[in-house]
């Protein structure tokens, strides 16, 4: 019986300690927000000098950076400080550093950015080309602030066309969709989405190149369920710039998915090209579909907390994968205009008439199945776009 008091009374503890973590980690957020607002106004009344401040302490990372590459293989610094202790103030001064320099911008001037104002133009610059040089780069919260400042200042890059590529080898790569944390893969899919929005046409270059290192994460996205499994219909926060906003469906990493419609849907590219590309993506998502409608439909529908759009479905593999198709090939339509499919490029039209006959035929399964709290989610996103 003491045994069992002394490990509960551990237990206790332990969960004490948890939540005095966590009340503890609340205030610092809340006081991190509030020295970041006293830095948008500061930058409201002294643009100067709170460019110079955050110039600073980006300038300061990026040389530390090099300071540790040039110290040779054996990874010490030249200061002759350990890697550990170097590691660690890296991933905290980059990462206040990039966030610093996101603040920023909601205190600049609105000419700040444009070509001939130099500073924060060529900050951003800074960051755009050598983001990958950062230390700590591969840090879950810097990678994550990396992306979301390259989102936010990237009409920088359509004046600086040359630092593209620097910046979608980022989101092509490790410390984007490639992330081994889910919380940056998933978002890096979102912002990779508003950057194709921005940059559409000054993306044509490299689309190709795109299109090839896509293609992996097309694939996973359509076939495997997210980490927290296959749900329909659960919210998240999207009050705060590190969750995407809430869709008809959670899976967030669909908007891999809009990008590619985005980037194939401009009428500036051959219709050759479209028509092998949009082929190429739709086959797949169509057998998808077809292959699966038997084992979903053996599949029971079990209802989770909820039933509205707070609540969460679980589904069977079978009728996740025809869910995913149908958001995928949804997604995928967004970026073609109805005119250019019906008017001027017809061919491009039988292959999005046949795509939306494989979502009706998914819909229509959902419907006569028990998943009734999925189906209107899936019938708000099989309406084609515009």
């Amino acid at each position: 019986a003491a045994a069992a008091a002394a490990a509960g009374s551990r237990a206790r503890l332990s969960d004490a300690d948890v939540l005095a973590a966590r009340e503890e980690q609340g205030e610092v957020e809340e006081r991190r927000q509030e020295l970041l607002v006293l830095l948008k106004n500061a930058a409201k009344l002294a643009f100067p000098e709170a460019l110079n401040f955050v110039a600073g302490k980006l300038q300061a990372v990026l040389t530390a950076a090099a300071q540790v590459a040039a110290s040779g293989s054996s990874g010490r610094p030249l200061d002759g400080s350990s890697r550990a202790s170097s590691s660690e103030a890296g991933f905290q001064d980059a990462e206040m550093a990039v966030t610093l320099l996101y603040a920023l911008g909601e205190g600049a001037p609105d000419d700040a950015l444009k070509p001939g104002t130099g500073g924060l133009g060529q900050l951003v610059l800074l960051l755009l080309t050598q983001g990958q040089a950062l230390p700590a780069g591969q840090h879950r919260l810097v990678a994550l602030a990396v992306l979301e400042a390259c989102v936010r200042y990237c009409r920088v890059l359509q004046q600086e066309q040359s630092a593209i590529p620097a910046v979608l080898s980022l989101f092509l790569g490790p410390k984007g969709l490639g992330h081994p944390s889910p919380d940056v893969a998933t978002r890096a899919c979102y912002l990779l989405s508003r950057l194709v929005k921005t940059l559409r046409s000054n993306l044509k270059p490299y689309m190709d190149e795109m299109l090839r290192r896509l293609q992996p994460y097309l694939v996973a996205v359509a076939t495997q369920p997210p980490p927290q499994g296959p749900a329909v219909g659960s919210t998240r926060d999207a009050a705060g710039k590190n969750l995407a906003p809430v869709t008809a469906l959670v899976d967030d990493r669909l908007y891999v998915f809009e990008s590619v419609g985005l980037l194939l849907g401009q009428e500036e590219l051959p219709a050759e090209q479209q028509l092998a590309a949009l082929h190429s993506l739709l086959q797949p998502l169509q057998r998808q579909i077809e292959a699966n409608l038997q084992q979903a439909a053996l599949e029971p529908s079990s209802r989770g907390s909820g039933g509205g759009p707070g609540g969460v479905v679980q589904l069977g593999s079978g009728s996740w994968a025809i869910l995913q198709a149908i958001e995928a090939i949804a997604r995928l339509n967004k970026g073609f205009k109805w005119e250019l499919c019906a008017q001027h490029r017809p061919q491009l039209g039988e292959h999005r008439m046949a795509a939306e006959s494989a979502i009706m035929g998914g819909c229509v399964f959902c419907r006569s199945t028990r998943m009734t709290t999925a189906w209107p989610y899936v019938l708000q996103s099989s309406v084609p776009s515009t």
